[in-house]
């Protein structure tokens, strides 16, 4: 795809992703699956090089946006293996807005960075002010096909962009977006949305073709606006049973 994104995940993980994934094409694509380990191998080989796996990557573009199908099958493999309460949650400072309440179960049902009070209220706050409350569940669902939910992110040495969502320009470190906290984010990201894509009445088969040209072509199958969707769909449950 069109985002290109420096490796913040631990390689061993991403080793058994891209072989699983690759596995199920095996039958039919006998010949690109050998090349794709061989040349999964060769990358991975050059990651390792250059970090360690308890180090985040640093200058080293490994651009796993490049797949969707990788960012999805890592949430995934991460979620199926978190016990889901909102005991912890519910007692939290936040239960006093359902909203708050049900973005900490989210964001830790994921095990996200962005599992905190203050930057669940962000989004909520964002989202108020730049007019679309009622969608308040729309930026993190895009964190999650954008970046495994503020996991895989872009840095310049040890500064971190805080980019979840592939956002670009404005950065003195190139392409991409850099803000000064996962707050500063939700609320910066939230008046872009609002302001880019009023136009699509912030509905994600509409915004694909614009946030990502590429997801919107015939063979890419929607993936993009579809796990945004799956991820609206399990917040907007998640908040009708608090």
């Amino acid at each position: 795809m069109a985002n290109l994104i420096e490796d913040k995940v631990n390689p061993a993980i991403l080793q058994e992703i891209r072989q699983k994934l690759e596995s199920k094409k095996s039958a039919k694509f006998g010949f690109k699956f050998f090349f794709s380990i061989l040349l999964i191998l060769i990358v991975l080989s050059s990651l390792v090089y250059f970090t360690s796996i308890e180090q985040k990557a640093e200058a080293v573009q490994f651009g796993l946006g490049n797949d969707y199908n990788e960012i999805v099958e890592l949430n995934s493999s991460i979620a199926s293996n978190v016990p889901f309460s909102i005991e912890p949650i519910t007692t939290s400072e936040a239960k006093g807005d359902k909203r708050v309440v049900a973005l900490l179960i989210f964001f830790e049902k994921y095990k996200s960075p962005m599992a905190k009070t203050s930057i669940a209220k962000a989004f909520v706050e964002g989202a108020d002010k730049n007019g679309f409350g009622d969608k308040w569940y729309l930026l993190p669902a895009i964190s999650g096909i954008e970046s495994g939910f503020g996991k895989i992110i872009p840095y310049h040495g040890n500064t971190s962009s805080y980019n979840a969502w592939g956002w670009s320009g404005g950065s003195k470190y190139g392409r991409w977006s850099y803000f000064s906290s996962w707050e500063d984010a939700a609320l910066q990201v939230s008046a872009g949305i609002a302001k880019g894509y009023a136009r699509t009445n912030l509905i994600p088969e509409k915004m694909m073709a614009s946030y990502c040209p590429p997801c919107a072509l015939p063979q890419n199958k929607g993936l993009w606006a579809k796990t945004v969707n799956n991820y609206i769909k399990e917040m907007q449950q998640i908040h009708s049973n608090l």
